[in-house]
């Protein structure tokens, strides 16, 4: 597993049913590459729910730090998308896009199951810095292999507005100031670590705005070992023309 910077990148979205099987290979032979070999990112990591038909998908990018999303490359990518990123994005919704400077990475490794919590934590920096020791000291004891705590931060603006995030019961848009990432071996130990977790985070007073649960599908972290020159990844047009003849 590679360095994962001091910020990371976190997306949750669906996609419309009947482009389903066209974005999983988009977003895994395209997309997550693309992305990852752009100057600033160091991994991608892509997540699903098989099971569900809403909440599918959630995606992380490891970050050298939070900079890289406002660096050329990343501008570049976000204004000049290729065809096929170009086509899918009218396709995507319940759309969430948190860039966070990391408060936390304990643990080594990727679990096959990930939480993920988009917490409320305004006005109680004293309970996101407790939360933060108290998760750390559950990681690689009995099932948590790794977990992420990062601070939500205003970066330039992106194409697509977040429309994902609500507070439970509906209402006006909640404000999320955190994001918590923590993985688990698999889902089994996910359901049963998920209670002590939630009752650690609410035993904060922080609010849960929303939370979800996926499998590892893909991972993509190449080795930067060689310090060779960083280059966008060329479009799959080979593999767009089988949905887009």
């Amino acid at each position: 597993m590679p360095a994962t910077g001091t910020a990371f990148l976190a997306l949750w979205n669906d996609v419309e049913p009947a482009r389903t099987a066209e974005y999983d290979a988009w977003h895994t032979f395209e997309h997550v590459p693309e992305r990852v070999g752009i100057a600033g990112f160091l991994a991608g990591r892509r997540y699903v729910a098989a099971e569900r038909t809403a909440d599918r998908y959630f995606t992380r990018y490891d970050l050298e730090d939070i900079a890289a999303l406002d660096r050329t490359g990343y501008a570049d990518v976000v204004a000049h998308p290729t065809p096929w990123s170009r086509s899918m994005r009218p396709s995507l919704s319940n759309f969430v896009r948190l860039p966070c400077v990391r408060r936390l990475r304990a643990g080594r490794g990727d679990g096959g199951a990930l939480l993920t919590l988009q917490l409320d934590g305004r006005s109680n920096d004293a309970g996101i810095d407790a939360l933060v020791r108290e998760v750390a000291a559950m990681v690689e004891q009995g099932g948590i292999v790794a977990a992420d705590v990062g601070q939500v931060r205003e970066v330039a603006a992106f194409p697509l507005p977040n429309t994902g995030t609500k507070p439970a019961g509906g209402g006006a848009w909640a404000a999320v100031t955190h994001v918590l990432l923590v993985d688990t071996l698999d889902r089994a130990a996910l359901a049963t670590l998920t209670p002590a977790l939630l009752a650690r985070v609410r035993g904060q007073g922080i609010g849960i705005v929303a939370q979800g649960t996926y499998d590892l599908a893909f991972t993509h972290a190449p080795d930067r070992a060689d310090g060779g020159e960083r280059e966008r990844a060329a479009p799959r047009e080979d593999l767009r023309r089988r949905w887009q003849p």
